[in-house]
């Protein structure tokens, strides 16, 4: 009688995936300094910093410029001057960026502070606020609140869990907002023209195409479509179609198709 033939091996078990190391040390750097990562619990930067790969600290600050070819993880950060990274964004509390900003990957943070030029080609989400001061381009965004005072070009979606407010003070378009309460506003009465605008003649072109929420207020902006309970339309506002209350309307204010055509060479409106 034949013996009977061993059981199968069934596939070796897995390994257990290393811990990570820990973040630790402090690095301190001054002038013009190059690194292939960094990863560090502190890390303090006054000059020009080029890492070549990925920076992983739980506190950064750096004044001048930083260049990050990989990624950037960091439990708090703040950057002076100008600030490029090449691979994702990801800081748990709060990001702080003032100057020239440009990042070509998607950008999480816990809250934001930009002031300054902040420029992005991928998705933006902030778990809290945003708080922009300057001109922000983005593709989208999704944000717990929204609050701008300068230019936005935003293409896609403007996504709040709660406030957007902005004041707008230059050229800016959006194309969709979304959030429980919204408010705009162009250019307020006195501002400073371009040297364009005072030979050509014009306001600020502010333009949104869709605007989705409970609450909605507008001042000297244009607006394709409003959906929400509320709408209030101040001095210069106009919006195509309107879906909601306008509890108040500005004698200046405009519901309805309009055709723009440029002036005249030579004149202007």
């Amino acid at each position: 009688m034949a013996a009977a033939a061993p059981p199968l091996a069934g596939p070796p078990s897995p390994r257990p995936a290393a811990a990570p190391v820990p973040r630790a040390g402090t690095i301190r750097d001054r002038g013009i300094v190059r690194y292939d990562a960094i990863r560090a619990t502190r890390w303090f930067s006054s000059g020009v910093a080029k890492v070549l790969g990925d920076v992983d600290v739980t506190e950064g600050r750096a004044q001048g410029l930083v260049s990050v070819g990989g990624k950037l993880v960091s439990g708090s950060f703040r950057a002076e001057g100008t600030f490029e990274v090449v691979g994702r964004v990801d800081v748990r509390d709060d990001l702080t960026v003032e100057g020239t900003t440009r990042l070509v990957a998607p950008l999480h943070a816990g809250g934001l502070t930009s002031e300054g030029s902040f420029h992005t080609t991928a998705e933006v989400r902030v778990d809290r606020i945003w708080t922009a001061s300057g001109i922000v381009e983005a593709p989208s965004a999704q944000v717990g609140a929204f609050l701008l005072n300068g230019s936005a070009d935003i293409g896609g979606d403007l996504q709040a869990v709660g406030l957007v407010r902005a004041q707008f003070r230059g050229d800016s378009q959006v194309g969709t907002i979304r959030g429980a309460k919204v408010v705009l506003h162009g250019p307020p009465a006195g501002a400073v023209p371009s040297l364009i605008r005072s030979v050509l003649g014009g306001a600020a072109a502010i333009r949104v195409d869709r605007i989705e929420a409970e609450y909605v207020e507008l001042g000297a902006v244009d607006v394709g479509f409003v959906h929400a309970q509320q709408v209030t339309l101040g001095a210069g506002a106009h919006v195509t179609t309107v879906e909601g209350e306008v509890v108040r309307r500005h004698p200046s204010a405009r519901v309805g198709f309009e055709s723009h055509s440029p002036p005249p060479h030579g004149l202007h409106r």
